[in-house]
């Protein structure tokens, strides 16, 4: 089975503020352009996909418009499941004042707890939502390029090493314009399956 490959958006305007994007539509920085290129250049060096899955959020999709144009990918579609967490009302806030507010929110603090949302979603939420696609694409004859959010790739990650979601989410980090190879998923040993990160473009 060819990889499947999954691709975090470029920088966007709220990454380059500090401020939780979450839901809320912010297009990408020059910066996250360029990084949407290099992920294209990427994209070719393992697989020659059929088609686009991507976040319907704007920095998302604008991300998904680049990697299309510069690998003639001619489908893009938009799916919900694979949006970022939403923070709510807390959305377009600086993250750090946010947090500092409600550490419960962050999975990095050690006061973070799975189930908490405020008015948002909780990590447990976005894991059952990715966890819904992931069993969808995963045994997928197709050739695809998932473009998400950091969150949904560090559930992934989890997923394909069988490790514990909310772990990988406290775990993991994943810059902007991160490309990941997943591969192994169908008809292979266990030893074989697994995922590797793809060079980032700073």
């Amino acid at each position: 089975m060819a990889p499947l490959v999954f691709i975090r958006h470029g920088t966007a305007v709220g990454n380059e503020q500090g401020r939780l994007q979450g839901w809320s539509d912010m297009s990408l920085t020059s910066r996250g352009r360029r990084e949407a290129a290099r992920a294209a250049a990427l994209v070719k060096t393992v697989c020659e996909p059929q088609r686009i899955i991507t976040s319907p959020l704007a920095r998302a999709v604008e991300t998904a418009e680049i990697v299309a144009e510069r690998t003639e990918i001619k489908q893009i579609k938009t799916d919900r499941g694979w949006k970022e967490r939403s923070f709510g009302s807390l959305e377009g806030m600086r993250a750090e004042a946010a947090f500092e507010d409600h550490p419960e929110l962050h999975p990095k603090s050690p006061a973070f707890s799975a189930g908490a949302s405020l008015d948002g979603e909780s990590c447990r939420t976005v894991i059952n939502r990715v966890r819904g696609r992931w069993w969808e694409i995963k045994e997928s004859d197709e050739l695809l390029v998932i473009v998400t959010h950091e969150t949904p790739i560090r559930v992934v990650t989890g997923l394909v090493d069988r490790m514990d979601p909310i772990e990988s989410i406290r775990q993991r980090s994943f810059a902007p314009g991160t490309t990941i190879s997943v591969y192994g998923l169908s008809g292979s040993n266990e030893a074989d399956r697994g995922w590797t990160g793809l060079p980032v473009n700073r």
